[in-house]
């Protein structure tokens, strides 16, 4: 596993996170800022990335436990993009939440 990789990815976690916390504090919804991060993010776009978020994510399965629609996907690529998705928006609300105020 590529150690710069890993760290990439969790450092645009933090990342999101704490420009979260930022629009949090402008009056903002931090849920919503969170979202469009992670949707538009590199790590969830590319393939190859999203599939790299599954092998670092600890929330590799939170497509199921979210209850993402498996019905979408129409090719393994459309899936690990919503899979990456799902991970990563949970590894970045988790991020936020042990942020102080």
């Amino acid at each position: 596993m590529d150690n710069d990789s890993r760290r990439d990815y969790f450092n645009e976690v933090a990342a999101i996170a704490q420009e979260a916390k930022e629009a949090e504090r402008e009056g903002d919804d931090p849920f919503d800022f969170i979202h469009e991060s992670v949707d538009g993010s590199r790590w969830v776009i590319y393939t190859h990335l999203a599939r790299m978020v599954l092998v670092y994510s600890n929330n590799d399965n939170a497509i199921f436990d979210e209850g993402g629609d498996l019905s979408a996907p129409k090719s393994m690529p459309e899936l690990y993009t919503l899979a990456a998705y799902y991970a990563m928006m949970q590894d970045a609300v988790e991020a936020f939440s042990v942020l102080p105020d």
